[in-house]
């Protein structure tokens, strides 16, 4: 362990001394970039979601229109937590059941609670604490930083290990472990208005509480009342991270570090909540505040003939006599999630709020079955392709931290960036955390371009991965199987994707037919450039794919 230190003090320019900052990461769920006006993008046939608040938000900070995360979920939340790639720690894709330890090891079920497995790497909240106190067996008083995580974790086995987000650092975890909608296979009815949260603080035991009762709309289910004078404890998964946020956040006597994961728009596809209570947090009315607009309401009202309303979700399976319904419901919920990043915003203590920096990023590309024209379904989440893994990310917060409001910027950022980013802004000392560079790093801290538009790029090459089957992790780093893995490697101009079996190369600043118009985010099969990578006449782009495959090669090697 290192020795026990404390970083001094920075000073501003003009004598005065920083105030540590509290840091809000919000994790957006299979929110694609495309959906977003601000992308850069072409508009879906469906047209842009409604994003008012982040729009508003976005002008106190910087837009990256270049942002990556992972094709599918936990792999993203992985990096954030990490800093690392799949292949370093031994995350090969979602978490399911029978995986005891899953990423990282730790966490146990709440019957031994007492005893959880051992802790195999530590991550952002450990580091946080390390980074500013040298030391991470420090009791939760004494600490720099509190920290605590709300909403969907999806680190760790869908059942069970209850206590993995408190083993790996955190003070205070409040939400579900995979998607809100899993519940036991006995109970049928789930979804975003039933599931199961698990509450746990430092020092205590876990409990488990399953929200939401039962009830079917007259056209059919599943449905669960959000009215609470027909189901007294019902909620939306998403207005309870909401809530739980701004509780915990206005109650902080010391920086924190808040992590919100919102689960909806991920499926099941179901009719957001049309307001919600306005009880909580700084300014609070007492009475209800709109979740989605008038004219999103009355689209809700008019689906499958009308007669719906919060809960409703097109029969499963969904025919195709349904797609229109379920992108309505699909942008209806990244609407009522702009919502509550605002108003969580405007509850935020304004005292609190002057030193508080929000990230916000989304975790994969948009889900196949809500893709719209003209975007390629089969090209979406869980692909390699540029739409499987390109989001929406914004940042905001103090002057002295984001300098320049309402930039936008092209510069590549990954998911994997994240942790180096709040370490920088924390002002953690790198040799407290990572000694002699003794732990595997992939992100750059975007923190200089946050501060400074005439700040160089981080990186130069985003790297990304998916390992088949979708589902299954080991613990801890492991040799990785090259007949299950995919890798993809871009400079922000040309992008390779390497199979077991074959290789693909796609220019995507541009379209491989640059007088189509298209963005290289619609990569076709046609615009695959491999087949004439060596042959005459097309030596520069040979010599780009080589320089691309070694670099590539390197990384994985390394």
């Amino acid at each position: 362990m290192a020795p026990a230190k404390r970083i001094p003090p920075l000073v501003l320019h003009d004598g005065r001394q920083p105030v540590d900052p509290n840091i809000v990461i919000v994790v957006l769920d299979d929110g694609g970039a495309e959906w977003f006006d601000w992308s850069g993008l072409l508009e879906p046939a469906a047209g842009f979601v409604k994003h008012p608040r982040l729009s508003e938000l976005r002008a106190r900070g910087v837009t990256f229109t270049r942002a990556y995360a992972c094709p599918i979920c936990a792999p993203s939340r992985a990096r954030l937590w990490s800093g690392s790639y799949g292949f370093d720690l031994g995350l090969a894709g979602n978490p399911a059941t029978f995986d005891d330890y899953a990423f990282c090891g730790g966490g146990a079920s709440i019957a031994n609670w007492q005893n959880p497995p051992p802790i195999t790497a530590r991550l952002l909240p450990r580091l946080l604490r390390i980074g500013r106190d040298g030391s991470d067996e420090l009791p939760p008083a004494e600490q720099s930083y509190a920290s605590a995580s709300f909403g969907k974790s999806h680190l760790h086995s869908d059942e069970g290990r209850e206590t993995w987000p408190i083993d790996h650092g955190l003070l205070r975890y409040v939400g579900c472990q995979p998607n809100a909608g899993k519940l036991p296979q006995a109970q049928t009815q789930k979804g975003h208005f039933q599931f199961a949260e698990v509450t746990h603080s430092a020092g205590g035991a876990p409990s488990v509480k399953v929200w939401g009762a039962p009830g079917v709309w007259p056209n059919g289910g599943p449905y669960v009342a959000y009215d609470t004078s027909v189901a007294p404890d019902a909620g939306w998964d998403a207005y309870t991270v909401y809530r739980n946020a701004v509780q915990w956040m206005n109650t902080r006597t010391k920086p924190f570090l808040a992590l919100v994961n919102f689960n909806p728009p991920h499926s099941p596809f179901e009719v957001p909540p049309f307001d919600a209570p306005d009880d909580v947090g700084h300014g609070a009315s007492g009475g209800r505040f709109a979740v989605i607009s008038r004219e999103t309401r009355a689209r809700m009202l008019e689906l499958d003939g009308g007669g719906k309303g919060p809960g409703w979700v097109p029969p499963f399976p969904v025919p195709d006599v349904y797609v229109d319904e379920r992108r309505a419901i699909y942008r209806a919920n990244l609407e009522a999630i702009d919502t509550l990043i605002g108003t969580m915003w405007d509850r935020l203590d304004p005292v609190l709020r002057a030193r508080t920096v929000f990230l916000v990023i989304g975790d994969n590309g948009t889900v196949s079955n809500v893709v719209d024209a003209p975007y390629d379904a089969g090209r979406a989440k869980r692909t390699p392709y540029e739409m499987g893994a390109r989001v929406p990310c914004v940042a905001w917060g103090p002057p002295d931290i984001v300098g320049a409001p309402g930039r936008t910027s092209d510069h590549l950022v990954h998911i994997v960036d994240l942790l180096p980013t709040v370490l920088e802004i924390t002002r953690c000392d790198p040799e407290l955390w990572n000694p002699e560079g003794s732990r595997v790093i992939r992100g750059r801290s975007i923190a200089g371009i946050l501060r400074d538009a005439a700040t160089r790029p981080g990186r130069d090459h985003v790297y990304n991965e998916l390992f088949l089957p979708l589902n299954g992790t080991r613990d801890g780093p492991v040799p990785i199987d090259p007949s299950r893995w995919i890798r993809t490697y871009t400079d922000g101009k040309h992008k390779i994707i390497e199979r077991p079996t074959s290789t693909e190369m796609y220019r995507i600043d541009s379209s491989a037919r640059p007088e189509s118009g298209l963005p290289g985010y619609l990569e076709r099969p046609e615009d695959d450039l491999f087949p004439i990578v060596g042959t005459a006449g097309n030596e520069d782009l040979t010599q780009r794919f080589l320089a691309l495959q070694a670099e590539l090669h390197a990384l994985v090697e390394s």
